[in-house]
């Protein structure tokens, strides 16, 4: 398994999505598609310098990139903020940017949500399979959210390169995912989901590898199939990733 070809020039990086890129194994079988999250740790190794926390805002996934796709990643710096994105061709990808100073106080959820016995193994759940499910527990849910035990594996293409922390982001997708399923579906697997947006998200750089991390999700809004969440992802008490999320998930059949 491969990981991106990246070829820096003057005016932006160009990305070669290989056809056996390690992000694809289980992400999605038959359908394989490059994680947004994998696409938001190209931006930081190439926009966020030596920060050691960011603040991603107004991130958008317009369009998804698959095996063999040619990528142009453009990053512009002015002060503490840069501005990156991504397209194909004429098709933008995806767009944000990242402030290297996050705000010092994180908006917090409305409570831990207490224990529920007998949920289902992430993996019947989530249609990820292999070593792209990053949740290996889920041990809450409710209407208004849902818990997690996520670990980043060593093996993981996020543990490979800087800001391996990006793999948060993708842990707290995947939580919004299985809530949407066990939501829709009471205990069946979940619809194919994307994360199309984030709002605000502040990041830590760095996240130890093969350590059980508290996920937490809180659905705050719902558009049709899209659904809005604020999360946070922590190892003790130490907070290494809140904010806002989108996720669209597609309705069961």
């Amino acid at each position: 398994m491969r990981s991106f070809d990246l070829t820096p020039g003057p005016e932006h990086v160009t990305i070669a999505v290989p056809d056996d890129l390690a992000f694809f194994a289980g992400h999605f079988p038959g359908a394989p598609v490059v994680p947004g999250a994998a696409l938001l740790q190209l931006a930081l190794q190439h926009g966020a310098g030596d920060a050691a926390a960011v603040e991603l805002e107004r991130i958008r996934f317009l369009a998804p990139a698959g095996p063999g796709a040619q990528l142009a990643l453009r990053t512009q710096r002015a002060g503490e903020r840069a501005t990156f994105a991504f397209a194909s061709g004429a098709q933008p990808i995806a767009q944000g940017s990242l402030l290297q100073t996050p705000p010092t106080r994180p908006r917090t959820l409305a409570g831990p949500l207490e224990p529920t016995l007998d949920l289902p193994d992430p993996r019947a759940i989530l249609p990820h399979q292999g070593a792209a499910v990053l949740l290996r527990a889920l041990t809450a849910h409710a209407p208004r959210g849902l818990r997690a035990v996520a670990q980043l594996a060593a093996t993981s293409p996020f543990a490979t390169g800087a800001w391996a922390s990006a793999a948060l982001i993708e842990a707290a997708a995947q939580a919004a995912a299985a809530h949407g399923g066990l939501g829709a579906t009471g205990s069946g697997a979940a619809p194919r989901g994307f994360l199309v947006g984030i709002k605000a998200l502040c990041l830590q750089r760095t996240v130890p590898l093969e350590r059980d991390l508290d996920v937490q999700v809180e659905r705050t809004g719902t558009a049709g199939a899209l659904a809005i969440y604020q999360a946070q992802v922590q190892l003790g008490a130490e907070l290494l990733l809140f904010g806002e999320l989108s996720v669209f998930v597609a309705p069961a059949t």
